[in-house]
């Protein structure tokens, strides 16, 4: 069974030393409480400690002999942290010390002399102290925390520990062409026809005409796609196999992105499918335009959307192929001359400049083998065989 816990000591004084002689103490508890399985604990009475001539709690064997005198220990209480509400009186009723908050805890008998005014022993969950911080940063003096107003700023202390902050500055004003916007919280700025709109960032907006940006163009091939001449002119291609994947080799010295290509054609047969490539130099597939169709017995110039594709410098292969039947589709010019490409690299004899592939191209729809592999060069025919040209931009 729970036991009350007895009170000892004290030696109460006031501030010239002298005791409370024959004072006492009441000992008020701040809610009423259970001692579990025992009792329940009336806070509405007031206990009454009597002092003896030395000012300590009165005992049997203090100076002024008395009973021992006994409270429920606060640790035996339910709820957890109840205290009580200690005053300290003369023999005369005066007040001398107190009110204070106190706790009784631990074992039996406890000293009343180890208090410290208004210090609660114990309080679950234990208190935790306040951390002053900054943008995350704990701040230098944590005892203090000063609201400073800043530019633009008001802070006004409305009571209860409610801070008010707001600002000074005028409102944000949306207009367009100087009248308000339908809208005052968003403005979203849209490209129209011909303008380009870029973030900057840090609240700058770039506003440019994308209409006045020039095309670049760039020109990749060795000969032209060229009409169909009569027989026995000398000018047709040493190879015009189907589905031959004709190559030149050449060096590109910039960085430019491209989708959109066009060319000059003439074909001598029906409808006839047309296709171009990109390898890198060590022959491995990079882009290919996909199958474009040709009118049959007809010529023309053409402006397609492609893939789009960025080249950087280096060396490469433009390839092209074709599923018309030899003759179909004539490609033929003077060859290039010359042993270097664009950026410098030199070229021998077993990497032509113009030639055939040995990997073939499948169709339909036409498409390209994943590697060239060997590259052989071709044997003129009257003029020559040679590669067209291809305009490659961006639009």
């Amino acid at each position: 069974m729970t036991a009350m816990t007895q009170l000892v000591g004290g030696h109460f004084q006031d501030p010239e030393g002298n005791l409370l002689v024959n004072g006492y103490l009441e000992m008020a508890l701040n809610q009423d409480a259970t001692v579990p399985g025992v009792c329940n604990v009336a806070a509405g009475i007031t206990v009454r400690i009597q002092l003896d001539a030395s000012g300590s709690v009165a005992a049997v064997a203090s100076t002024s002999v008395g009973p021992n005198q006994y409270v429920w220990g606060n640790d035996n209480l339910s709820p957890v942290n109840t205290f009580y509400t200690v005053t300290g009186y003369t023999a005369q009723g005066q007040t001398a010390w107190g009110p204070n908050n106190q706790q009784v805890k631990g074992p039996s008998p406890f000293d009343v002399g180890t208090w410290i005014p208004n210090l609660v022993i114990s309080w679950v969950p234990s208190t935790q102290g306040v951390t002053l911080e900054t943008n995350g940063t704990p701040n230098i003096f944590q005892n203090l925390l000063n609201l400073f107003a800043g530019a633009g700023i008001t802070l006004a202390d409305e009571g209860n520990g409610t801070v008010e902050i707001s600002s000074t500055s005028a409102s944000l004003a949306l207009e367009v062409n100087g009248a308000p916007a339908s809208s005052q919280i968003l403005q979203n700025l849209v490209e129209g026809s011909g303008i380009v709109i870029t973030d900057e960032g840090g609240g700058a907006i770039q506003i440019s005409s994308g209409s006045g940006s020039p095309v670049v163009k760039f020109m990749i091939g060795a000969g032209l796609i060229s009409p169909i001449l009569p027989s026995g002119a000398g000018y047709y291609p040493s190879v015009d196999a189907s589905l031959d994947v004709m190559t030149v080799r050449f060096g590109f010295p910039a960085t430019l992105s491209f989708n959109t290509i066009s060319f000059a054609w003439n074909t001598g047969e029906g409808t006839t499918l047309i296709a171009f490539a990109l390898y890198s130099g060590a022959g491995e597939l990079l882009w290919q335009s996909g199958s474009l169709t040709l009118a049959g017995f007809s010529s023309g110039n053409e402006e397609i959307s492609v893939p789009s594709y960025t080249l950087t410098p280096g060396d490469y292969y433009i390839a092209t192929t074709t599923n018309g039947s030899p003759g179909g589709v004539e490609i033929y010019g003077q060859p290039l001359l010359g042993v270097t490409d664009g950026v410098g690299n030199s070229f021998n004899l077993s990497q032509p400049i113009i030639g055939i592939a040995a990997n073939a191209a499948t169709s339909p729809p036409l498409a390209f083998p994943s590697t060239l592999g060997v590259v052989n060069g071709v044997s003129a025919h009257g003029n020559g065989w040679s590669f067209p040209y291809v305009m490659f931009y961006t639009l």
